[in-house]
Formats: C-alpha cells, structure tokens, sequence
C-alpha cells in the first residue's frame, strides 16, 4: 500500500497527488484559446509549403508566407501550451490545502 502523508495545515486529512493547473481559470481559458488555432493554424502552414512548393509552381512569396505563418503559430502554440501545463501536487481532502508534489 502507498504511504499517504497526512495534512499538517488540519490534521485531519490525507494528502493525495493531484495534478492542477499552474495558472487560474482564465489564464487557462486564453491558453486554449491561443493552442487551437495555433494547431491549426500550424497544419495549414504545411499544406499551403507543399501546394506552394510544387515543381510547376514558382510562387516564392507563397512560400515564404506558409513559413512565416507556420513560426508565428507554432510561437503561438508555445504560449498557449506554458498556460495550460499542469503540476503536481499534494491536495489534502478534507481542508483542500496544496503541497507541491516535488
């Protein structure tokens, strides 16, 4: 059985490993809101390197948009991602008190 350390704040509780996020719930909101056209945003930068990029095709400023745009969303998805990471932590279930994990 795994040794579950009690709560120091009530001594009452047991404390549990949770994971939670780093940052409050609207941070978390923008995060999300930054990460998912980001992703696609990303994935379309792609499709529109290779269309751009075809033998028969010599658009030069089509292929220098699909990379600009693919680094400003991938920049993008990286801000996204920092606001949304999650940690681990110790959470008591009685008084809710949080431990860092690590």
């Amino acid at each position: 059985m795994e040794y579950q350390p009690t709560c120091k704040v009530c001594d009452r509780g047991v404390l549990t490993p949770k994971k939670i996020y780093r940052m409050s719930v609207p941070v978390v909101f923008i995060g999300y809101i930054f990460l998912i056209p980001s992703a696609v945003g990303v994935l379309f930068s792609v499709v529109l390197l290779i269309v751009s990029s075809q033998p028969d095709s010599s658009s030069r400023l089509g292929e220098g948009f699909a990379i600009f745009m693919g680094v400003t969303s991938f920049a993008g998805g990286l801000l996204g991602w920092l606001l949304i990471m999650k940690k681990r932590v110790l959470k008591c279930n009685v008084c809710r008190a949080t431990v860092n994990a690590s």
